[in-house]
């Protein structure tokens, strides 16, 4: 199911340290990273962004939305895509999480409203793989020009909706979707057969009941 409300961003602004070479280009069966979250991305939204740091050539058929803010991390990303976005909700997604369903980003965006919706599997959120209406942009450009880069703060401001453990598991495992690709090693795991724990993406508190 596409939602005509939702634009989708591919998070690929990253510099790839800890793995070593662009993880965007990196293989799992076939397929890069970056073309298996456009593909993600495509099932719920008609239009497609990939957000890359400024200076960073522009990928063949791919929109970008471009960070204005050197080495501000994931949340200049997050308002790039905002920012680029015309529609009221945007659909986040970091290129090295490729194992995540389109049917749980329908769910966030199901919940999102005017405060954005992120999951929580337990353990704390995971704010980049959220939902967030077009309204938060100026919260996000305030949170940058303060020299803050951490997301889940966003997250918290605009009390988020947090999709629990319960409701994840309806999405399959959670342990394996939210894997996220880090190293080569990483990324063998995922070819293989992912393990509970391993590749976890940061973890950031939980938020708040609504």
């Amino acid at each position: 199911m596409m939602r005509h409300d939702l634009t989708g961003v591919v998070l690929a602004g990253g510099r790839s340290e800890r793995f070593g070479s662009d993880k965007r280009i990196a293989l799992l069966d076939g397929a890069s990273l970056l073309d298996r979250a456009v593909a993600i991305l495509r099932e719920v939204a008609p239009r497609v962004l990939v957000s890359l740091a400024r200076g960073e050539p522009a990928v063949a058929g791919l929109e970008a939305a471009r960070d204005d803010r050197p080495d501000a991390g994931p949340l200049a990303g997050i308002a790039a895509g905002l920012r680029a976005a015309s529609t009221p909700l945007c659909a986040f997604l970091p290129v090295d999480m490729p194992l995540v369903p389109p049917a749980l980003l329908l769910a966030l965006a199901d919940a999102a409203g005017d405060r954005g919706a992120v999951v929580d599997d337990g353990r704390g959120i995971q704010p980049l793989v959220a939902v967030y209406p077009r309204s938060l942009l100026p919260l996000a450009e305030e949170a940058l020009a303060r020299g803050e880069r951490a997301v889940h703060r966003l997250a918290l401001r605009a009390n988020a909706a947090a999709l629990g453990p319960d409701a994840l598991r309806a999405f399959g495992d959670p342990d394996r979707f939210l894997l996220n690709v880090n190293t080569p090693d990483d990324l063998r795991e995922t070819a293989s057969r992912p393990r509970a724990g391993q590749g976890r993406a940061p973890r950031a508190p939980r938020l708040p009941p609504r």
